[in-house]
């Protein structure tokens, strides 16, 4: 989409399971872009909660299940294995903490938040814990390093593993 200033001079695009804050988005302008300059490169999220299933990137055996939380979630995360976001904008004031929704059968990995690469700065961690099952969904807290979570960056959701097994499933993650 080189070039384009506004959603009015965009066409011919279909969104199919895009979702916002949990809620579907249909057309451009339910995305809430936020874009100040002509680029070619991917617009800028101006909110801090994403669906695992949207991401712009992704390396390894990630796949899209039927969640029973409704929706879909990211599944098949194994050591190495990342999902992406681009053009993530935090702002000038530091976010705290990162609330996840996860769910695993497994304990053991983790999965880790980076800034702009795999193996970027750390913005913090889940330890992987069994939830009770790989739809059995727990919402998660972690404390963010201090000061990293500010300007825009890509955020790398990253899973760890000692082995090749599964760390967790994913459907959401939020900064506060």
């Amino acid at each position: 989409m080189k070039g384009w200033s506004d959603t009015s001079t965009v066409s011919g695009v279909t969104l199919n399971n895009v979702r916002v804050g949990g809620v579907a988005a249909t057309t451009l302008a339910e995305l809430k872009i936020t874009d100040t300059n002509s680029y070619a490169a991917a617009p800028k999220f101006n909110t801090l909660k994403f669906e695992a299933e949207g991401y712009n990137l992704s390396s390894g055996v990630i796949s899209y299940e039927a969640s029973t939380d409704g929706g879909l979630d990211v599944g098949g995360g194994s050591n190495g294995d990342y999902i992406a976001f681009k053009n993530v904008d935090f702002g000038s004031t530091a976010k705290t903490s990162i609330d996840l929704k996860v769910a695993s059968a497994n304990s053991g990995g983790r999965i880790e938040f980076h800034l702009d690469s795999p193996t970027g700065t750390m913005l913090g961690y889940w330890t992987a814990e069994s939830t009770g099952g790989w739809q059995t969904w727990s919402v998660k807290n972690i404390p963010l390093n201090a000061g990293t979570a500010v300007g825009t960056h890509t955020v790398y959701v990253t899973f760890v593993k000692s082995d090749s097994t599964t760390v967790a499933n994913l459907t959401w993650f939020q900064f506060k």
